[in-house]
This record gives structure tokens, C-alpha cells and sequence, in this order.
């Protein structure tokens, strides 16, 4: 999470950051990505970048919901993908992860994790932004009926669990498929002003510091710059 002495340059810094990492028998129960004969790792193309199916990028304010984001990026890409609607509740999504999935207490921002998301997401579905939009102060309340019909024919058929493993995110993009990701934010990332103006991530430094954690959806790679390009609230980055 974002604490005092926040650099107000750059507004990463002013974002709760509350992605966690989830659980390993979260990871070891769902089905992994499995690369294909023609996607192995010298086969793959130099460069893939899936962002022309990406809706419009969306800001989470100052509430630490960045799974449901990060998710609810992927549901508007397939939606777009497909010539349907793109424009889904992360509120509904995030109340759903923390309350129905979870079972922690709604009214406390938490944050959440990755594979959590993936599980309400086939559960429960998703509604449309218009059926529960993301009124912040409404973070904690239950979503209407109404809400909850919408998801109900709008889940998840399949996920999988992507290994963190470059070939095999590279893979997966090469094949079409966005992969949702978390990681650790430090302070040369969320606090240096430049970053946010150039979208360009650097590894960290040895003075940098942990200042929290994101999720965040990999929409591209490319070889020539070693870079992958994801879709962050409030702007696509590459690192």
C-alpha cells in the first residue's frame, strides 16, 4: 500500500496496492497451461501483441481491488474478442472474491488473490458494469439480484494456471490468450515519475523497497526488447 511520503508525480504511488500471492495449493489444484507442440519455445513468433482486443483502460481509484481488474481485463478482451459487450463490474467481482469465494469480511479492503478471481469468475460470473458500478464507497456492500442473474450466464468455462516461467507467458500470448499475472511493486517502480510518463518498468535497484503488490493482464511480448506489455489501471506499461 501506497504510505506516507507518496511522490504525487507519479500516481502509481497513490494506489492501495493489495495483490496477494495466491495460496500453492491454489496453484497445484487447477489445470495448467499446456504448451502445445507448435508453441514450444523455439518455435514461438519474435513478437505478439493481443492489445488491439483490449478495452479501454479503466482506473481502480484508491481502493485495492487490482485482481478484479486484472480479471475483468481478460473478460473484456474475450468479450471484445467476440463482437460482445465489454464493459464488466471489477466491483462485483471484487465483492464476490473477498465475501463468496474467501469468506473474508466484505466491508474490509483486502485485496485478493489472482486465482481467487478465476474461481468466482466460473462460480458466480460476471455482471455488467451497469448492473453494480464501481462507486468505491460501495465496496463492501452486497450486489443486487439483479447482478447476480447477469452472472449467472455470463462465467468462465475453463481457466489455467500459467507456470512463471518466460516461455511459457510467451506461449500463451502466442497462442491468443492473455494471462493474468502478480508481482511485487518496488519504490523505482511506484515512485519515480518517469516511469508513469514512458510506461517503461525497471527491474529493481538494490536501493529500491518493497511498497506493495499488483495484478496486472500480459497482453504482449516482444524479443527484440525483452519486454512483455501488460494493461494496468490507468495505462498499458512494458517491462
Amino acid at each position: 500500500m501506497a504510505g506516507a511520503g507518496a511522490n504525487a508525480a507519479n500516481p502509481m504511488d497513490q494506489y492501495v496496492l493489495n495483490w496477494r500471492e495466491s495460496p500453492l495449493e491454489d496453484k497445484l489444484g487447477t489445470p495448467q497451461y499446456t504448451l502445445r507442440a507448435d508453441f514450444d519455445s523455439t518455435a514461438l513468433p519474435s513478437s505478439k501483441d493481443l492489445s488491439r482486443y483490449d478495452s479501454p483502460v479503466k482506473d481502480q481509484g484508491n481502493l485495492g481491488s487490482c485482481t478484479a481488474f486484472a480479471a475483468i481485463a481478460i473478460v473484456e478482451h474475450i468479450a471484445k474478442r467476440n463482437g460482445r459487450a465489454s464493459d464488466w463490474s471489477e466491483l462485483y467481482l471484487y465483492y464476490n472474491t473477498r465475501a463468496k469465494v474467501l469468506g473474508w469480511d466484505p466491508n474490509e479492503d483486502s485485496g485478493a488473490y489472482v486465482s481467487s478471481t478465476m474461481v468466482v469468475l466460473q462460480k458466480y460470473g460476471d455482471a455488467r458494469e451497469p448492473d453494480w458500478p464501481y462507486v468505491i464507497a460501495r465496496f463492501g456492500n452486497l450486489p443486487p439480484a439483479a447482478a447476480y442473474r447477469r452472472g449467472a450466464v455470463n462465467q468462465l468455462l475453463t481457466t489455467a494456471y500459467v507456470p512463471s516461467t518466460v516461455a511459457a507467458i510467451r506461449a500463451a500470448i502466442a497462442s491468443g490468450k492473455p494471462v493474468d499475472i502478480g508481482f511485487i511493486c518496488y519504490s523505482n517502480f511506484t515512485r519515480d515519475p518517469a516511469v508513469f510518463t514512458s510506461g517503461q518498468i525497471p527491474m529493481p535497484s538494490p536501493s529500491s523497497f518493497v511498497t506493495g503488490g499488483h495484478s496486472v493482464t500480459i497482453v504482449a511480448y516482444d524479443d527484440a526488447t525483452r519486454r512483455f506489455k501488460f494493461k494496468i489501471p490507468g495505462q498499458h506499461a512494458s517491462v
